[in-house]
Parts: structure tokens; C-alpha cells; sequence
């Protein structure tokens, strides 16, 4: 009875239907003499894509990253995270570089500014992104594009209810 929509995949009838244990086949239980135009079908359906869409969660690095952004906009644990790279504080790196990528977003800062904090080698926060070389850029690209989706899906905005219970960004 549901599967009216066009996003549901099918079973095709003959095969199995393994979302039980006993595997009924799939049987058609009715058929009518309906029939489709495929001209009219062209004309109703939206034409399909000619560019490969961005994937929703994924960065670019910009062109020109620009100088370093000031990081006065966050907690100081924030900026000490940034500056000294994890220290012990996250299980693990990535999770540090999801934290300092979602406080900046959270704070206001653009992607760029993101990306600037993230490769700039002088910050411990980049240590991840250089050892991982030539997949330091599409690791980034993921991360930042989490980090951003994160936010941009806060309840209030720009990340600060996630920012704020973390102790990620500074409340004034």
C-alpha cells in the first residue's frame, strides 16, 4: 500500500524479498492498461543536470586565502587549539579540527578565514592537514564542509548553541 512515490526503489517481481526472514518472492498483485507517453513524460519531468552537482558537503579551498584572520572572536580554548594543535583535549585530531572549523563558522568567520587557520603551518591546529600531504587538501575540504553544513543547520544560527555547550566560542 505505500510505495506511490517516486523515490522508493522497487522490487522487481520473481526475485526475493529480503526485508523478511522468510523471503517471500515478490509477486505483482495488480496490473492495469495504464500507459505513458515518453514525450509527454520529457515534457512534465524537470530536464536532468548537465554539470555534476557539489556535493552539499564539501569545500573549496579559495584562491587567495588572504591574511591570516584575527582570532580574538573565540574562546581562548579555542585560540589556544588553534595555535597549539590538540593537546590531548579531543580523542582524536579530527574531532579538534571539526571543533576549531565549527567555532569559526559559529563566530562568524567566512570559509576562507576557515581555510587560512586550518593550512597556515605556523598553527598547531594544521599539523593533520600537512602529514597528510597530498589528501590534505580533500580532508580539509570535507572537514570544513561539515563543519559549515553544522552550523548553517544550528537552530540559532551560525553554530553558537553547538559552539557555546562545547566551550567552543566566547559569549560576550
Amino acid at each position: 500500500m505505500s510505495g506511490h512515490d517516486l523515490t522508493q526503489l522497487l522490487r522487481p517481481p520473481g526475485t526475493s524479498n529480503f526485508k523478511y526472514a522468510d523471503t517471500p518472492p515478490v509477486r505483482i498483485l495488480e496490473l492495469n492498461d495504464e500507459s505513458y507517453d515518453p514525450s509527454e513524460l520529457d515534457r512534465l519531468l524537470p530536464p536532468i543536470p548537465r554539470e555534476k552537482p557539489q556535493r552539499p558537503g564539501r569545500s573549496h579551498r579559495p584562491e587567495d586565502l588572504g591574511l591570516e584572520p584575527d582570532l580574538s572572536r573565540l574562546s581562548r580554548r579555542m585560540r589556544d587549539l588553534a595555535w597549539y594543535g590538540n593537546r590531548s583535549d579531543y580523542e582524536s585530531r579530527s574531532e579538534a579540527d571539526m571543533a576549531v572549523c565549527v567555532a569559526m563558522f559559529g563566530a562568524g568567520y567566512t570559509e576562507a578565514e576557515v581555510w587560512a587557520i586550518m593550512t597556515d603551518p605556523a598553527n598547531g591546529i594544521s599539523e593533520k592537514f600537512l602529514e597528510a600531504g597530498r589528501h590534505g587538501e580533500r580532508y580539509l575540504a570535507l572537514t570544513i564542509g561539515k563543519a559549515r553544513m553544522r552550523t548553517a543547520a544550528s537552530p540559532r544560527r551560525r553554530g553558537r548553541v553547538y559552539a557555546r555547550r562545547k566551550g567552543v566560542i566566547s559569549v560576550d
